[in-house]
């Protein structure tokens, strides 16, 4: 990632505030995340602390990636309980907490994301509540360049807002 200037960051930080204080909307919040880290999409799902049980699933511009069948192949796979088992407020990348070669033999990578095309994510988990998780993703396809640690370091500032 190159420089960013204060304006996109301040801009994405006034989304999420507009959203969370009910006079924006989230939609927005998805649109600016992936446009600030050049992603091809970006979701905000909220989990059961317990369980991956999904309490809710935003995202910008892709009804699949919200599809039930989405959900149900995620949580099934063991990303889904590598991801729910990452610190609070640890940005990270899939290939930082499960084997990259595993990942692309199993259904969740063949059957889901080869065909979307996501082959990277940046994410983040952060608590909602005592009940639930949020956790924050933004992903590139493979035509697009690898997160960098610029990247993660501005993921990590911006996504606690």
């Amino acid at each position: 990632m190159g420089y960013v200037g204060s304006e996109p960051v301040m801009q994405l930080v006034d989304c999420i505030y507009s959203a969370a204080y009910g006079t924006g909307d989230w939609t927005a919040v998805m649109r600016e995340l992936r446009g600030l880290f050049g992603g091809a999409r970006a979701c905000i799902a909220a989990f059961g602390t317990s369980d991956l049980s999904a309490v809710s699933h935003e995202t910008d511009d892709d009804p699949q990636f919200i599809s039930p069948q989405f959900l149900g192949a995620y949580r099934r796979d063991p990303l889904a309980i590598a991801e729910q088992a990452m610190e609070v407020g640890r940005t990270y990348s899939w290939n930082e907490i499960v084997d990259s070669r595993e990942l692309r033999s199993r259904a969740l990578w063949q059957d889901i994301y080869q065909p979307m095309g996501l082959h990277e994510s940046i994410s983040c988990k952060l608590y909602e509540n005592a009940h639930s998780a949020v956790c924050v993703h933004v992903t590139r396809t493979q035509a697009q360049p690898e997160f960098d640690g610029a990247d993660k370091q501005l993921f990590s500032r911006i996504v606690p807002h």
